[in-house]
């Protein structure tokens, strides 16, 4: 009875629980549900869902971008699982990172962290809030990588990011603890045997081809506001309400 969807969806609304929704319902192969439900904000008068909204799929980003760029680089003959992060990455070369096997990486079981707070050093320490040290209002040389509106990210700040995952303590290992920096990794990766960013190597290998037209990485650039639902209210780092931009810190 999809009458019960409706009522959950609505009382979940209700109970602020989520500002809105898209359901799908799919059986065997034909389109049975299909609705929009609510706004992008818990504001009345913001914009409503639709079914062309565009959500972000955060850690699935794991699985439908680095993950099947991973298994197609294999299928290629262009990465070796069975070989170690410092065959891939010289940043990782004299490290205790170096030796670590894609396949122990790939199972989350590698040692590595769960995350690192990345962002936590880019901020003021009187102020907490993000620093002119490492942030730029308007992108300008040096300063091109868009981390929110407004903010645009020290280019070699990735540099520092890597470093830190090279001197960061391993743990035990094999012992399954689920890591971004990981994926972080094989991104790397993906981006050092293609020659292209991850972003680029997706969508040309898999989206495009796929005609995934709504797929793909920098809605803010790419699909405009106001087909994208906002994820979160970030009161801790960027300072504002994160829309079209990657809510995770890292």
């Amino acid at each position: 009875d999809w009458l019960i969807i409706d009522s959950i969806v609505y009382d979940g609304i209700a109970k602020r629980a989520f500002p809105g929704c898209e359901v799908l319902a799919i059986q065997n192969g034909e389109i049975k549900y299909h609705k929009a439900f609510g706004h992008y904000e818990y504001d009345p008068k913001s914009l409503p869902v639709t079914l062309e909204t565009i959500y972000d799929l955060a850690s699935v980003t794991k699985i439908s971008a680095t993950t099947v760029s991973i298994m197609k680089l294999y299928e290629q003959g262009k990465v070796d699982i069975n070989k170690s992060l410092g065959d891939y990455l010289p940043s990782m070369k004299g490290t205790n990172k170096e030796n670590l096997k894609l396949t122990d990486i790939l199972l989350h079981q590698g040692g590595l962290p769960a995350d690192i707070n990345f962002w936590g050093k880019t901020l003021d320490p009187q102020t907490k809030r993000p620093s002119t040290v490492y942030y730029s209002d308007v992108p300008k040389p040096g300063f091109t990588t868009p981390v929110a509106a407004g903010m645009y990210l020290r280019n070699d700040w990735e540099d520092t990011m890597m470093k830190m995952i090279a001197d960061y303590p391993m743990g035990p290992s094999p012992k399954y603890v689920y890591s971004d920096v990981d994926f972080i990794l094989l991104g790397k990766i993906v981006e050092q045997v293609s020659g292209m960013p991850l972003d680029e190597y997706t969508r040309k290998t898999f989206y495009a081809p796929l005609g995934m037209a709504t797929t793909g990485f920098k809605p803010f650039q790419h699909f405009g506001l106001e087909r994208t639902a906002p994820t979160e209210e970030d009161n801790y780092f960027r300072r504002q309400l994160m829309h079209g931009y990657v809510h995770d810190e890292s």
